[in-house]
């Protein structure tokens, strides 16, 4: 009975090791196919895009997330909707129409998204909005975007601030565009914008 409770628990713990690498896998791919999008979007129109409504939010499992970003972010990978990327554009309504942009749009089997209070926003595997902001704010870190997905670190769900954002130990796990920092604050060598 023994081996039988050692093999079963060695099982889960590799079941569970697998998924959450799967989950990671799948948080990279897509980041980095909304970083094509977006420097696709700046190559087409010389700028990269801002929300044209920044301070929506929405609560998911009791966290009060910026889906803002993550709109524009939808928009943009699916061409459903521009009118978080224009001022009195078309509203989304889930689904790509004739007459909607598609240059940029990968299409949405590709783009996971949820739905919150009438918003459509892009989701990283966990079920959390992705997230993306223009540089030139207090609180970027790039001087042209940051983006970033919180990649199931519950600690710092939700946060989006300059400090945080710079701190190499509290986004460790965060799936991101802008540099690493050592904790002497020097940049980490590597890619970086």
């Amino acid at each position: 009975m023994s081996v039988v409770v050692l093999l079963l628990s060695l099982s889960i713990g590799a079941f569970r090791y697998a998924t959450t690498r799967a989950e990671l896998n799948r948080s990279i791919v897509s980041h980095a196919g909304m970083l094509r999008c977006i420097e696709a979007y700046k190559a087409e129109f010389n700028d990269y895009p801002a929300p044209v409504n920044p301070d929506v939010t929405v609560t998911i499992d009791g966290v009060k997330f910026s889906v803002a970003g993550a709109m524009l972010l939808y928009q943009i990978l699916s061409g459903d909707g521009t009118d978080q990327m224009v001022a009195g554009g078309k509203p989304s309504d889930g689904t790509i129409e004739n007459d909607e942009p598609s240059s940029l749009a990968l299409g949405l089997e590709w783009v996971k998204w949820k739905e919150v209070d009438g918003h459509r926003f892009t989701i990283d595997p966990h079920g959390h909005p992705y997230q993306y902001e223009k540089g030139g704010s207090a609180d970027a870190v790039n001087p042209t975007y940051d983006a970033w997905s919180y990649d199931g670190d519950t600690s710092t769900l939700g946060l989006r601030d300059g400090a945080t954002k710079s701190d190499a130990a509290k986004t460790a796990r965060w799936i991101k565009n802008f540099p690493l920092h050592n904790f002497s604050g020097a940049p980490e060598p590597g890619p970086q914008e």
